[in-house]
């Protein structure tokens, strides 16, 4: 499903003030979290909203892969690119 060294499809869909959130990788569906339900520890969906509000900012954010992967790893220099970025209100 990943394509290693190959550009990647990435979609999210955030519906709602307490979003549902649902994501795609490369076409397949990968999660879908509903953030009004979500039950965890010291989790208040409420003041959440209360201190983000329902509109705002988008941030990219890449995370370091598993030491099990050893040399495929992200390691020193390497890189992540983002490129055709769409966002799109739904109405």
């Amino acid at each position: 499903m990943w394509r290693w060294g190959d550009w990647n499809e990435l979609r999210i869909r955030a519906v709602g003030a307490l979003p549902v959130i649902i994501t795609w990788v490369n076409g397949l569906k990968i999660a879908e979290l509903d953030t009004a339900t979500l039950q965890s520890p010291h989790y208040d969906p409420e003041a959440v909203l209360a201190t983000l509000g329902s509109s705002g900012h988008l941030a990219f954010e890449v995370h370091d892969n598993d030491a099990a992967f050893g040399e495929a790893r992200w390691g020193h220099g390497a890189a992540c690119r983002w490129r055709n970025i769409r966002i799109k209100e739904l109405g």
